[in-house]
């Protein structure tokens, strides 16, 4: 049933790695197949190879990987596999040209976004082609508790439900799936009683360590040091940041000190991040400086050192940047920088999406961090796979100094937080507090009310005249911690509210409950929310494939008086304001159809 000189005639191998010919002759049987298999294991040979086998039908897959899905092709069709892809890069001829080809058989791979593959056009063509297999490439953005969730892929299972009259094995793709990320993807595609393939999460070859820090003087003179070494040895290195702004800073400061590197993000001009990418696929820039933008689909083999200047959100995360060093299994470091105010950043990431399990995944990241266990059980023990020490970790070698210094701190500060915190308040205390929330509703957040009660005369307090407040200084007595403390739980008994956005406000619930009345309060009914959810999904792809900023499409203000008015024909439309003739008439009868489908 496999062709096995395929292996060397066509891609060069001398055997399959684990998980691929299971997960091949898994389709070859026409049954589903979940297949979770390691950063750098070869996932994408396992369709690749099938289409070999099967060339009476076209390999569709989706991938979220649009800006290198051009390599991808090149790649596979240097194999002599033919292969295309339609994104928003290409014009509508180029693409009508490759939905022809693909039609009469011309074509054994399609690579698609999800974003297209599930729109009501590319669906109608889709009809017209005999698929032999769909793959869902990256399949951890189904769910929520993956670390790059995408709300296209929730509406993949279209295309199966689309071609009811084909039947085709759906093969779903994953570096990183814990059991409940596993168990979402299958409920999300409608796998019929998948085989699940789970590689192992082991990578003897890597070297992981943490170091921790309280100051960011001591984290910068630790990767000037660690830097200055490496560039001396063979390979490439990539150092990942949380965000933009701190991968510009570090770019400066490595520069002022005699280091060169590149920087990529995706604030950078898709021109600035193609060149930086070739250079460093080409060895031209040997030490790269990233966000989380770079790496996915990157199939590099000599990269010897990962850096993570910043904690990534989640463990699944880590594991899938840290995991590109040592393609090749080649030795390469995996150093992870701890720093407490790390966590606030993640945090700040994550703001507005008002979900748990973030939360948890943060935590899961600091456990890590903090942990003395040998880093590889913990890494592959988060992903369900038990094994024994990996004997080269810096726990394994007792080479955590850091750790237990910074736990030493830690241990002292939250003793003085606790001793801080503890103040008994009275009824006339608690009074006071809610006295000044009163004076103050959905104005202002903890830090200002705290300020005002203890009689701050920090400028954010003098410039707001909040020193005439009759609440001023009234508790200038008790510690910042402990009224801190004391809001926190109001907030979680639910008598004081948070507002939701970028700066929270606080208030009590009978002044939400008076406010949302004399509001558009309906927008956040279930039906309007996932309409205006659906209509911002719409504004930023348009954007994308315009190469256009998102208000210079539609601003969010338009988008939720459209969600809330719920127009029903071009009419409607022309009567909400910033809604002009131009966008009616290119935007107009797609609004429509999402207001139908949603509303």
């Amino acid at each position: 049933m496999l062709d096995e000189t395929l292996l060397t005639t066509v891609f060069g191998y001398t055997g399959f790695r684990p998980g691929q010919k299971e997960s091949v002759l898994c389709l070859l049987n026409k049954k589903d197949c979940l297949s979770i298999l390691p950063t750098g294991a070869g996932k994408s040979f396992i369709y690749q190879y099938y289409s070999c086998l099967r060339s009476d039908g076209l390999v569709l897959v989706v991938s979220p990987l649009i800006a290198l899905m051009k390599d991808q092709v090149d790649s596979i069709n240097s194999l002599g596999i033919t292969s295309a892809t339609i994104n928003s890069s290409q014009d509508e001829l180029d693409q009508l040209k490759t939905i022809s080809r693909c039609v009469q058989g011309k074509v054994r791979i399609l690579l698609v976004s999800p974003e297209r593959a599930v729109s009501s056009g590319f669906l109608k063509y889709l009809s017209q082609m005999k698929i032999s297999l769909l793959v869902v490439d990256e399949a951890h953005c189904i769910s929520q508790w993956g670390h790059d969730f995408r709300t296209e892929y929730s509406e993949i299972h279209k295309i199966r439900d689309t071609l009811k009259s084909q039947k085709f094995p759906i093969l779903a793709l994953t570096a990183t799936a814990t059991q409940r990320v596993g168990e979402d993807i299958i409920k999300s595609l409608d796998l019929k009683s998948p085989k699940v393939v789970r590689g192992s999460f082991l990578r003897k070859n890597l070297e992981f360590s943490v170091r921790h820090f309280e100051y960011e003087s001591e984290r910068e003179e630790e990767l000037l040091h660690i830097l200055q070494k490496f560039q001396e040895s063979p390979g490439r290195g990539i150092i990942y940041c949380a965000t933009r702004k701190k991968t510009e800073e570090l770019y400066g400061f490595l520069k002022e000190n005699g280091i060169s590197t590149g920087v990529y993000h995706a604030g950078k001009s898709e021109n600035h991040r193609e060149s930086i990418q070739n250079s460093f696929v080409s060895s031209r820039t040997k030490i790269l400086i990233s966000t989380n933008a770079f790496g996915m689909g990157v199939d590099l083999p000599d990269v010897r050192i990962v850096i993570h200047y910043q904690m990534p959100s989640s463990v699944e995360a880590y594991y899938q940047e840290a995991g590109r060093g040592g393609r090749d299994g080649g030795d390469s470091r995996c150093i992870l920088f701890f720093k407490n105010s790390d966590l606030n950043v993640s945090r700040f990431l994550n703001r507005g999406r008002d979900r748990e399990d973030k939360k948890l995944l943060l935590e899961e990241m600091k456990k890590f961090a903090l942990s003395e266990t040998c880093r590889q059980i913990e890494l592959c023990g988060y992903f369900g796979e038990k094994i024994t020490r990996c004997g080269k970790c810096d726990n394994c070698l007792k080479k955590n100094s850091s750790l237990k210094s910074f736990l030493k701190k830690e241990t002292l500060k939250l003793e003085s937080k606790r001793v801080d915190e503890s103040h008994e308040f009275s009824d006339e205390e608690k009074e006071i507090v809610f006295n000044c929330l009163k004076e103050n509703q959905d104005k202002f957040g903890k830090k200002i009310l705290i300020g005002v009660l203890r009689g701050s005369k920090a400028t954010d307090i003098l410039r707001r005249k909040l020193q005439t407040s009759q609440n001023y200084g009234k508790l200038n007595y008790i510690k910042e911690a402990a009224i801190s403390k004391f809001i926190e739980e109001l907030i979680i008994q639910g008598k004081i509210k948070v507002s939701k956005g970028k700066y929270p406000k606080l208030s009590t619930p009978d002044y939400i409950r008076i406010r949302k009345k004399s509001s558009e309060s309906k927008i956040t009914e279930n039906g309007s929310r996932n309409l205006l959810k659906a209509l911002k999904n719409f504004r930023d792809y348009e954007a994308r494939k315009l190469k256009w900023k998102k208000f210079m499409v539609l601003q969010n203000p338009v988008l939720s008086k459209i969600a809330f008015v719920k127009p029903q024909n071009l009419d409607d439309l022309y009567h909400i304001k910033g809604m002009g003739n131009a966008k009616i008439d290119r935007f107009g009868e797609k609004i429509l159809e999402i207001v139908r489908r949603h509303g």
